[in-house]
């Protein structure tokens, strides 16, 4: 009997590379586009080398194969697409699209094929559109779901893992390159106690090789996920325990200043729990088979080349950055030249920055104050401008000065190390307050020697909520043109 074919165009990335087994052993005969020659020892398995966007290379080798299928795991953009998804479709008894969960908007509650989209909460959010891979496949799903032809199955893939592809965070494999690299990695706060799904490319090689030409799937849009959740701090711990990773949560404003991930960060802060009652029921696979989240990772970490993660090409300024603020080192054995003194150069600017500070977060309650930030000083200049009123203190004549925390969401129970870089030129006793929401929480009092530059370190556990601003009063700096210079304000959770 003649073996069914499938072609996978664009076959070769992490779900393609599991996919193509699971069809063999299903006894397909099995056809993979590649842009590179590719070897094959066996005589079910050959590689096409071409250009999987070229529609018209495409159709030529149709009209010289049958095809069962042809699944599609390339890239497009809606505006490529359109055109010629009606040709695609015409490729194969079965045209399976791989589309993505990004498509699916926020969902407390798991996510099934029904679920909202981003594309239909656009009028509710319009934030949404800036996720323009989210929008975008959506809207090329939407070309097969108005098309003539009924013979499409979509599919909607979570972030898939891979011997030598793991996604962590907004990135892919950055957090393992450090790992390997023996520094700390971190992910956004805000992100800690969100609900994510990973899925191991092996099990939706399977999930996928039992929708290829299976009559259930026609005219369908299918998860193609795993049945497991975990919150993001939870990852955390699986990935320490599988890879060694050390994280730290840090701002999301941080985290997206430092990656630039701001548009993958829309969807990151979603929950992702998804309902794989309908891939079970057509496929007839028992998901309770397949390997736990740690189970998968270690394997595909296993069969991974670990010297790519070593000798990747990864952005040095953006560990520089990480590492700054994490206190912490990447190895630089075997790091060419170049890149060294990238890594280097970006750390020692670091050290002459005003590091987390904002000179529009200071505000003041009065007029007591000026603020000054020289374009050739490496910090902050705030200078008494009036003095007492009438000459001596007064009562009420306490005013303040404060500098806001950012979103750093200080929590009850938890310590904090607040670090603070900073010069007066008149002796002072520094009498620091945390205070928010009309509360004040007072820090020990530190006393500063004129004109020598001071690291103050306070470790403190906030004793109520809502405390997002760093205060100094005026009467610490009484007379006209006492100058406070700081080129250092940070706050983080005390390890």
């Amino acid at each position: 009997m003649e073996q069914k074919k499938v072609l996978l165009i664009g076959g070769t990335g992490a779900m393609g590379m599991y996919t193509i087994p699971e069809l063999l052993k299903l006894n397909y005969h099995v056809f993979v586009t590649s842009r590179k020659k590719r070897d094959s020892d066996n005589p079910s398995l050959t590689y096409l080398v071409g250009d999987g966007h070229d529609i018209n290379w495409l159709e030529l080798i149709a009209e010289k194969y049958f095809f069962e299928s042809v699944v599609d795991f390339m890239l497009y953009s809606y505006e490529e697409l359109k055109p010629k998804v009606l040709r695609l479709q015409k490729l194969g008894k079965q045209y399976m699209y791989s589309s993505s969960y990004r498509v699916y908007a926020d969902c407390e509650s798991f996510i099934t094929e029904e679920s909202p989209r981003k594309i239909e909460k656009l009028k509710n959010n319009s934030n949404l559109a800036d996720d323009h891979y989210g929008i975008s496949k959506a809207l090329q799903e939407n070309l097969l779901l108005q098309s003539e032809l009924e013979n499409y199955t979509i599919l909607r893939p979570g972030m898939t893992f891979s011997r030598n592809r793991f996604q962590y965070g907004a990135m892919d494999n950055f957090d393992i390159i450090r790992t390997v690299r023996g520094a700390k990695s971190a992910l956004p706060e805000t992100m800690r106690n969100t609900f994510t799904t990973l899925t191991y490319g092996k099990d939706v090689g399977s999930m996928i090789s039992r929708l290829v030409g299976n009559p259930k799937a026609l005219g369908e849009v299918i998860n193609v996920t795993s049945d497991q959740s975990y919150t993001w701090e939870e990852i955390s711990g699986i990935f320490n325990t599988v890879f060694g990773t050390e994280t730290q949560f840090i701002s999301d404003k941080l985290y997206t200043q430092i990656t630039n991930q701001w548009r993958t960060m829309i969807d990151r802060r979603f929950n992702r729990r998804f309902s794989t009652e309908k891939v079970e029921r057509i496929t007839g696979l028992d998901f309770s088979a397949f390997p736990s989240l740690e189970e998968a990772l270690r394997e595909a970490w296993k069969e991974s080349n670990h010297q790519l993660f070593y000798n990747a090409k990864t952005n040095w300024k953006v560990h520089a950055d990480f590492d700054f603020l994490l206190d912490t080192r990447m190895s630089l054995l075997n790091v060419n030249e170049r890149n060294q003194t990238i890594y280097l150069n970006e750390l020692e600017e670091k050290k002459s920055e005003i590091k987390d500070i904002d000179e529009n977060c200071f505000r003041f309650l009065n007029s007591y104050w000026k603020l000054r930030k020289l374009p050739w000083n490496p910090y902050i200049e705030l200078i008494r401008k009036n003095g007492h009123l009438l000459g001596k203190a007064q009562k009420g004549d306490n005013r303040w000065i404060s500098y806001y925390l950012g979103n750093s969401e200080l929590r009850t129970r938890t310590q904090y190390k607040l670090t603070i870089r900073m010069k007066s030129n008149v002796d002072a006793v520094l009498n620091l307050l945390i205070t928010g929401g009309g509360k004040i929480q007072k820090l020990p009092a530190r006393t500063l020697i004129g004109d020598e530059w001071t690291t103050l370190e306070y470790f403190f556990t906030p004793v109520m909520r809502n405390l997002s601003y760093l205060t100094f009063t005026a009467s610490d700096f009484i007379l006209n043109g006492s100058k406070i210079e700081i080129t250092e304000i940070t706050i983080k959770e005390s390890l």
